[in-house]
């Protein structure tokens, strides 16, 4: 599930999906020092918040969806324990 019921997905044609646009953004920034669970975290409040559509059924928002089974911290560039 990529987002919750009730929630709406939407996508710029010229542009593209705004959790993906969100996530390349948040992926650039922060890989370097955060574990994926943070960087998502970052994702979901970047597009909940960041964006709100009207149209005449009332105003929409996206609410991204993720979920993990990790039981420890994952990190995409390598941190060293000693780092965290």
């Amino acid at each position: 599930m990529t987002l919750f019921v009730g929630y709406y997905s939407f996508r710029n044609i010229n542009v593209g999906s705004w959790f993906i646009n969100d996530l390349c953004k948040v992926l650039k920034m922060y890989a370097q020092k955060e574990d994926v669970n943070t960087m998502m975290t970052r994702v979901n409040r970047n597009v909940a918040l960041g964006r709100v559509v009207g149209s005449e059924y009332g105003h929409r928002r996206q609410m991204p969806c993720h979920v993990n089974m990790l039981t420890s911290a994952l990190y995409l560039c390598g941190v060293r324990q000693s780092q965290i």
